[in-house]
């Protein structure tokens, strides 16, 4: 009886190279009936049973039962038998496959899509199984690959602007499934350092300024603040684009810098720039007018004067700045923001009192000047002497001259203050000083002349806190010589220097004075201020009577 056998040859659909063990396949006759059930071998071959070919002219095989990854193949194949052989037949059976869908984003914000990203896929066995590149939608889908295993995803290719990914990521596939995974890409970052400084020492680093940095786009992306060492920095930002850096809030004493920076970044570094800041700057002038009217220039008041010198001193008391007026007006240089005084050192002028006021004044605005007003007080210059005695005298009669006012009424000092006296000699001859006292303490010398000298001789050295007493009958002379004249020379004097205990001198009159017989006592005070000579005189007469009026006595009662 002839016989014949079909064989099932049973392979990968992708690669006829493996053989797959364990497929069933049941054996139909024309009519559908099963006739067996075959399993494919270590070899991936199954042999039917020998069938009469008189009773079976066609065998169906139907695949039943495959591998676990692998998908059934419903396709049945017919064959017609032939006697005495064994007809082969080939079943493929393709894996069950998925595929990947990378979604390619940026890191800080998912919504921007990368394009042109490559991908390497890699199976167990680190083969390169497929290569992927993102689209315009930042996505790139796999082919179909078997799900038996789990495959690794590395990021090859980034843009120029971007960090490449090197995090690879593994993915297990679903059967006709796209499994989604997403890598992000963080940009190329850089920082940016900003360095503030003053703009004339760029040693003096400026803490507490204030920035803002802005995007392409006029997005504030980051707020800095100087540290102590007058420095910030950034945090990372994108390389992809330039900054502007502008300058938002400064000191109080310095001018806000206005002009911004554009700044372009290098990946993983941090760019500095530097901001000088000019301090707030003013000036100050000083105008110089009269205080009144000046009678020694006749300049009148309000008069526009020149010559003064003028020290400004900042809050520290230290000197800033001297001016000196011209014109009737100084200006200073350039002054820091802050408070100041001013002090006039030198008036200019002989003719105008120094100034001695302390002015306040302030520098608040940048660049603008302050002004300021000041007076000088005219120099008044003048002496003051009077004199008072007795009107009537006899021979021998030891009168008295006294000085009521004895005084510089200049408002500045004066230098060679004397106070002389001239004795009519031919009528009184003067026996004692008493010097009185003054408001000021200082030395002073009295002098006198005699009749046999043209010179003043000195008599002594004596202060002005104690009222001296001279005694002039001591002083050794000849027999016919006798004192015309003294003076006490005080040298230079204080405005207002006045006698307080008023001074006051004896005389005697000669015994040879005649019955209406007159003479007089001249006094002078002088006195020099710079070029200016002062003197005041005061004289004081007296009169000889020839007999004294006899004041009889009155009886005494009450007994």
């Amino acid at each position: 009886m002839k016989k014949a056998q079909v064989r099932v040859i049973k392979v990968d659909l992708d690669n006829n190279e493996v053989k797959l063990k364990g497929v069933k396949f049941n054996v139909l006759d024309e009519n559908k009936n099963v006739l067996e059930t075959i399993i494919t071998n270590d070899e991936g071959e199954a042999i039917t049973s020998k069938y009469p070919v008189r009773d079976f002219e066609k065998l169906t095989l139907q695949e039943t039962e495959t591998l676990q990854n692998y998908k059934l193949n419903t396709t049945p194949q017919t064959v017609k038998l032939e006697a005495n052989q064994i007809k082969d037949i080939i079943f493929t059976n393709e894996k069950k496959k998925g595929q990947i869908k990378v979604i390619k984003v940026d890191l800080d914000n998912n919504e921007i899509k990368l394009k042109d990203v490559e991908f390497e896929v890699y199976d167990e066995k680190e083969n390169v199984v497929d290569k992927l590149k993102t689209d315009q939608n930042g996505e790139a889908v796999s082919k179909r690959l078997p799900i038996d295993q789990k495959y690794t995803v590395k990021e090859t290719k980034t843009g120029n602007t971007y960090v490449l990914n090197e995090e690879p990521q593994i993915v297990t596939l679903k059967e006709d499934q796209i499994t989604d995974i997403t890598f992000t890409n963080e940009k190329k970052k850089g920082q940016i350092k900003v360095i503030k400084v003053d703009l004339d020492n760029n040693e003096i680093k400026l803490e507490n300024v204030e920035f803002k940095v802005y995007d392409e786009k006029g997005n504030v992306v980051d707020n800095l603040k100087t540290d102590k060492n007058g420095e910030a920095i950034s945090k990372r930002l994108p390389i992809d684009q330039k900054y502007i850096v502008q300058e938002s809030k400064t000191l109080e004493t310095y001018v806000l810098n206005e002009e911004p920076q554009t700044v372009t970044l290098t990946q993983n570094q941090i760019t500095d720039i530097q901001f000088e800041n000019e301090k707030i700057k003013g000036k100050i002038e000083i105008t110089k007018i009269s205080a009144d009217d000046n009678k020694l220039t006749g300049e009148t008041k309000g008069t526009k004067l020149d010559g003064a010198i003028f020290e400004i001193y900042n809050e520290k008391d230290e000197l800033v700045d001297t001016i000196t007026i011209e014109k009737g007006i100084g200006t200073s240089k350039l002054l820091e923001k802050g408070k100041y005084y001013i002090k006039e050192i030198n008036s200019g002028s002989d003719n105008y009192l120094l100034n001695t006021e302390k002015y306040e004044i302030e520098i608040e605005e940048h660049m603008k000047t302050v002004s300021i007003t000041i007076e000088n007080t005219s120099v008044d210059i003048g002496l003051d002497i009077d004199k008072n005695g007795i009107i009537q005298a006899q021979p021998n009669d030891e009168i008295k001259y006294g000085f009521n006012s004895l005084k510089n009424t200049s408002n500045v000092s004066l230098d060679n203050f004397t106070w002389s006296d001239n004795l009519p000699y031919n009528y009184v001859r003067i026996t004692k000083l008493f010097t009185g006292t003054y408001n000021e303490d200082l030395d002073y010398i009295v002098k006198y002349k005699t009749n046999k000298s043209e010179d003043y001789k000195e008599y002594g050295t004596y202060n002005t806190q104690k009222n001296n007493y001279i005694d002039f009958t001591k002083v050794e002379l000849a027999e016919d010589e006798f004192i015309t004249d003294f003076k006490v020379e005080f040298g230079t004097v204080m405005p207002g220097f006045e006698a307080v205990e008023k001074p006051f001198i004896f005389a005697k009159v000669l015994p040879t004075v005649q019955p209406e017989d007159r003479w007089i006592n001249y006094t002078n005070l002088t006195g020099n201020y710079k070029e200016h000579e002062l003197e005041d005189k005061a004289e004081w007469p007296t009169i000889s009577y020839g007999k004294k009026l006899e004041i009889k006595k009155l009886p005494r009662t009450g007994f």
